[in-house]
Formats: structure tokens, C-alpha cells, sequence
């Protein structure tokens, strides 16, 4: 299982379950009773630039360290997999700069 990033990929599944993440300068992670049985999520970044890390470790904002991928307001990516969505962390790409990350989970 893997991702998409860029164009809503078809999900097979049904969703069940959403959330709006505003993770500010903490690492902040899918809540964990929207993991249970889940199979996939549908990600959009809304407001402002995040970064966002799929292998458990937490991405970070601090410049110069780069740690995650920078998502911008309007991007779109599918996550597959339980491991990838609990493994799934998020932080403002600049300290402060209230970035909107919503989550659509699916069984």
C-alpha cells in the first residue's frame, strides 16, 4: 500500500469518519479512534503550508532541518495502508503560521 499525491485517487471503502487537524508547532498525528479499522484517508492541506511525515518521525519546522514533506493550501494526497496512517504526523511548515489539515478516514 502506498500514496497518491496530487490527484484524488478512487478509494474502494467507505468513509466514515473526519477531522481537522491545526497541529501549530507540535507534531501532531490522525486521532487514534479514527485509526481504528481504518484503510485509507483522504488529506487535503487548507490553510497555509504544512510538512507532514509518514514513517513515525516527526517532521519538524525548525529551518534548516527539513525533516517531512511540505504540503501547500489546495494539495491533496491518499494515504493507503493502517502502518502509514498511524505512522502519519504534521506541524506548521512555519512556526505560527496556522496551517489546516483535514482528514477523511475510510474502512
Amino acid at each position: 500500500m502506498g500514496m497518491s499525491i496530487g490527484s484524488v485517487r478512487s478509494i474502494i471503502g467507505t468513509a466514515w469518519d473526519a477531522e481537522n487537524i491545526t497541529p501549530g508547532d507540535v507534531a501532531t498525528g490522525i486521532t487514534a479512534a479514527l485509526l481504528v479499522d481504518s484503510v485509507a484517508a483522504l488529506i487535503q492541506v487548507t490553510d497555509q503550508t504544512a510538512h507532514i511525515s509518514f514513517d513515525g518521525v516527526a517532521p519538524t519546522a525548525a529551518a534548516g532541518t527539513n525533516i517531512g514533506h511540505e504540503y501547500t493550501a489546495g494539495q491533496t494526497l491518499t494515504v493507503f495502508g493502517a502502518k502509514n496512517l498511524s505512522n502519519f504526523r504534521c506541524i506548521d511548515a512555519v512556526s505560527g503560521s496556522a496551517s489546516i489539515v483535514k482528514v477523511t478516514v475510510y474502512k
